[in-house]
């Protein structure tokens, strides 16, 4: 919702499992069917499978503008046609389109409420995405800016709201998983549900399982499956020299802040003896700065 230069993000929701890749993927299957290849075989040959896999790139890019697609590879003749290629991306346009829907429940709105929808990402250049997304909220899609480079900008500009240099807009931005920490059994603790607002900070206090208990090791996840084991670790820290008392007695109190850049601070506090542990939990993506930096 955008009010006077106020950008106020409502909800958010999507599948990070879910892109351009996956169309590749389709157009890749269907032409080794029509070929009886087998993709293990072909495994053992990655300049072919390369090959074909930019092939079925360059084909999805085509059949945005064009009927049918064509080319040659190894002497063997690859073709699809637009009516084929959109039957096969069916339930992945689908998907998305489970994703818009849960985004509007999220905010609590029906598609009818939506004024304007922006198309983002090198995948919504698709005629049968904007097709889909269209008839969902009944009303035509934006595709005016470039798909490609309208989340690059949007981050600039940020950035420069960030760095205190523009003073016209400001984004009042969520979080888009829930975060929470590891409970027995398995379990998943919320603390901060997904779409709360950025800054934000929520606890709750816990307690020791086995009497005479030192240390309690604290796992932090995020996501949204009950389970940690399907939810994606950010990290752990132990809350060590917890004096030792029955079960039960101890008082930890946990505390989570999520600061505006998205960074969480994990505190965990025992309350009797008020020792006490923090971590900050950074968005790495499962890389060391050492693997960015090269």
């Amino acid at each position: 919702k955008i009010t006077d230069g106020v950008f106020d993000v409502l909800s958010t929701n999507g599948d990070t499992y879910l892109g351009g890749d996956d169309i590749d993927r389709a157009i890749i299957d269907y032409w080794l069917a029509q070929k009886s290849i087998d993709i293990k075989v072909l495994q053992n040959n990655p300049n072919l499978l390369q090959t074909i896999r930019l092939s079925a790139e360059e084909a999805k890019k085509t059949l945005s503008s064009s009927d049918q697609f064509e080319t040659t590879i190894e002497g063997e003749r690859y073709q699809i046609t637009k009516t084929v290629f959109e039957g096969l991306i069916a339930s992945i346009i689908a998907k998305t389109i489970d994703c818009c829907k849960n985004a509007l429940t999220d905010a609590g709105l029906n598609p009818a409420q939506i004024d304007s929808i922006v198309m983002v990402g090198g995948s919504t250049r698709i005629p049968a995405v904007k097709v889909a997304v269209s008839a969902f909220f009944g009303k035509p899609v934006n595709d005016s800016i470039n798909p490609d480079e309208v989340v690059a900008l949007g981050a600039a500009v940020q950035a420069d709201i960030l760095a205190g240099n523009n003073k016209d807009f400001l984004l009042l931005d969520i979080t888009p998983l829930s975060l929470g920490i590891e409970t027995m059994g398995g379990l998943m603790d919320v603390i901060i549900p997904r779409n709360s607002k950025l800054p934000s900070s929520a606890g709750r206090q816990y307690t020791t399982s086995v009497d005479g208990q030192s240390k309690l090791k604290i796992s932090v996840y995020q996501g949204e499956r009950e389970m940690v084991a399907d939810n994606r670790k950010l990290g752990e820290f132990t809350l060590e020299n917890i004096p030792a008392m029955p079960a039960g007695l101890p008082k930890i109190d946990i505390r989570f802040i999520l600061n505006a850049d998205g960074i969480l601070k994990v505190n965990a506090t025992e309350l009797r003896s008020n020792i006490s542990q923090t971590i900050a939990i950074i968005p790495q993506y499962g890389l060391t700065d050492a693997e960015v930096e090269q």
